[in-house]
């Protein structure tokens, strides 16, 4: 999130601060870096949390309450809504007298949004049993056993979800013809490991339903909702998502390119579902995922999968290209999200001179580019390529992967 951040704004990070990856970031926004503080752990929880951190250590807090009394106030954008971040935005108005706002929903919205078992049933009675695949929570072992039988007879792949994953994180899907005929004790013995890898016990709740199998495209509509007396959610642009693996685990996006029926029927639908979640509280980020069916039919079936009530792959990445002015309708955007294996000694400026010179090499317009959105040397590259075409896109993506090996 540092490259949502602009020169007046601050940043909260638990990991150590990467000042080569910090300079570049602010030359990449050209607005000069944020001010940044890395948090100590203070907690002792094995889930850490940002800022419960910051709110239990003095110089860090003293440090945000400076911030805020400097701004006049502040404005609080977290990835996703907790109760951390309400506690924390409550301590610094009480200690400054100052304006706190927090651009999230409250934590129990954020919580209900999340989760997939809720979304699948709501949008169910919302817009039709017909716009979710078939979805069966589960809360025991004897529940787990006879939903799977049951379902692994009029399917040919089964899905396993935690509620709340992201990502693909909390995914298994198999295939069900190994569960027919076999008695509910031998499912169990079948699932079991499986299901302890992705973190379920019984007693909590997991999602299980029939994998879509004739799907073709994995759009994604992303959507701000202001409060309610600021106007109606905004939809700010459909996109295809790229997964892998049977679990589904995000690899990248690119601006959708679909018939002007699919799009009518994917942002009537969204607005209808994000007008609901504005009504119940929810304010902020949003983004709503779907599948698209092949159908013998002119108009392509459309499953919705899960709401994404945070901050994401994809949000992230089209809002800094909002922010740099290169949002136009005309421009195109590609994302990509890859692990790689990258020595310490390239650094994120090396990488950079690299791929200004490859990138050189070939005809761009002027403001085609990719951007680095994590810092390559954590392992992961997030990159965002923007051209005036899909294809320009990627292959900057593509010279901007190369740089990351190239560089020494």
């Amino acid at each position: 999130m540092l490259g949502l951040a602009s020169a007046k704004d601050g940043v909260l990070v638990s990991s150590p601060r990467d000042m080569d990856f910090e300079a570049y970031m602010g030359r990449a926004s050209a607005t000069g870096p944020p001010h940044i503080w890395s948090v100590e752990q203070v907690t002792s929880s094995p889930r850490r949390r940002l800022a419960s951190d910051a709110l239990h250590h003095p110089d860090t807090f003293d440090a945000l309450v400076q911030f805020t009394k400097q701004a006049g106030g502040i404005n609080i954008v977290p990835y996703i809504s907790s109760g951390d971040i309400w506690v924390l935005a409550s301590a610094l108005a009480r200690t400054t007298s100052l304006p706190v706002c927090v651009s999230a929903p409250p934590p129990a919205m954020s919580t209900l949004a999340n989760d997939k078992v809720w979304f699948a049933r709501t949008v169910s009675r919302l817009i039709g049993a017909r716009s979710v695949p078939i979805t069966r929570a589960v809360y025991s072992m004897a529940n787990l056993a006879c939903t799977v039988r049951e379902l692994a007879a009029i399917s040919a792949q089964l899905v396993f979800k935690l509620p709340a994953s992201a990502g693909g994180l909390g995914n298994i899907s198999m295939d069900a013809a190994p569960f027919r005929g076999l008695r509910l004790a031998q499912i169990l013995t079948r699932l079991r490991g499986q299901l302890e890898k992705i973190g379920w016990r019984a007693g909590d709740k997991l999602l299980v339903g029939r994998w879509d199998a004739a799907v073709f495209a994995s759009p994604s509509v992303q959507i701000w909702v202001p409060e309610t007396e600021q106007g109606k959610p905004i939809i700010e642009g459909i996109f295809m998502q790229k997964v892998k693996g049977r679990a589904g685990a995000f690899i990248g996006a690119e601006r959708a390119d679909l018939d002007a029926d699919t799009v009518y029927t994917l942002t009537y639908q969204a607005m209808q579902i994000a007008t609901l979640l504005q009504a119940l509280g929810y304010m902020g980020r949003l983004s709503l995922d779907a599948v698209l069916l092949s159908s013998k039919v002119d108009r392509h079936e459309i499953h919705w999968i899960e709401a994404n009530a945070r901050w994401g792959g994809v949000s992230i990445p089209m809002t800094i290209a909002n922010k740099l002015g290169y949002g136009k309708p005309q421009s195109h955007i590609a994302i990509t999200q890859h692990h790689i294996d990258l020595g310490d000694q390239n650094s994120m400026a090396r990488i950079e001179v690299e791929f200004e010179a490859r990138k050189r090499n070939q005809e761009f317009g002027p403001f085609e580019t990719a951007l680095f959105l994590v810092p390559p040397r954590t392992g992961l590259a997030l990159i965002l390529g923007i051209a005036e075409r899909t294809e320009t896109a990627h292959e900057l993506v593509k010279i901007a992967l190369s740089a990351c090996s190239q560089a020494d």
